[in-house]
């Protein structure tokens, strides 16, 4: 879990799109959750469904927003529809992840380091707070996430089309007071479309990034860097959404700790922790 933390504290709220915290479950649903998972009826094998289907429909409401009507309304296995498919998938996916963590972290609250299991008053007033962390500033990032993540696919699909009349692709910052040092630095760059550069710096590239692209003639200059000018990213968002067709990283140690399970987990986890993914409409 030490990976999760480190990525949860890099959660800030100095830049956002607009969900700076999310509210999506009641008091009485944390309660529901937590009390569960105290007496035992709830489990990483056995989890919430309203924890797992509130999740995944927010997040999806964001990616659809950024995505936009032309790609989710795209005919029946149409590059568009595909695009859409595949990363709504992937949505649901992270929120059964999303969900069976929450069960995990809550387990092992029940128990202290001497074997003896918790007071349930002290075990609430902990649980309450990682559920409360998970859903309100994390879930209010993840779904920034989603919305920058398909914006930013569709607007792959519009550069691949235009890269004939357009063949350069300029990353651009919002310029403000906010923007990330890291990414400042990667400001005006500008390669061509088809440069493996857009494999690493495609944006988002990071939490709350606001960054995007512009396209430009070959009239423009392409710029000439080294691998010691550019930044750090964090690994998890090195990827170019656009080309993985996936909003949430699953790879290993590089990808989103979510997705990080016990080893006796794996099957698991294939089954997607036991939920059903509904097909688009």
């Amino acid at each position: 879990m030490c990976k999760l933390c480190y990525v949860i504290n890099a959660i800030g709220d100095d830049e956002f799109l607009e969900e700076p915290n999310a509210t999506i479950f009641t008091e009485k649903e944390y309660n529901e959750f937590l009390e569960g998972v105290y007496n035992g009826t709830i489990t990483t094998k056995n989890l919430p469904n309203d924890f797992y289907s509130k999740t995944a429909n927010f997040l999806e409401s964001g990616l659809f927003k950024g995505l936009g009507n032309k790609t989710i309304e795209a005919a029946f296995e149409t590059p568009d529809w595909v695009l859409t498919n595949e990363m709504r998938i992937n949505i649901y996916q992270f929120s059964a992840a999303k969900t069976y963590q929450q069960a995990r972290a809550l387990t092992e609250l029940v128990v202290d380091k001497e074997g003896n299991v918790v007071p349930f008053s002290k075990y609430k007033k902990e649980a309450k707070k990682i559920l409360t962390n998970f859903n309100s500033v994390y879930l209010g990032a993840e779904r920034d996430t989603a919305l920058a993540s398909g914006r930013a696919a569709s607007d792959w699909a519009t550069i691949k089309e235009d890269k004939k009349f357009l063949p350069l692709l300029q990353y651009q910052t919002v310029g403000d007071a906010r923007v990330r040092p890291q990414h400042a630095r990667l400001d005006n760059i500008t390669k061509t479309v088809d440069s493996n550069f857009w494999d690493t710096y495609y944006p988002p590239n990071g939490w709350r990034c606001r960054c995007t692209t512009i396209q430009l003639t070959g009239e423009a200059s392409v710029t000439t860097t080294k691998k010691a000018d550019l930044p750090e990213i964090e690994p998890m968002f090195v990827f170019n959404p656009g080309k993985e067709k996936f909003v949430f990283k699953d790879a290993g140690t590089d990808g989103h700790p979510y997705f990080i399970v016990k080893r006796g987990d794996k099957d698991l986890k294939q089954a997607n922790f036991g939920f059903d993914i509904p097909p688009m409409k």
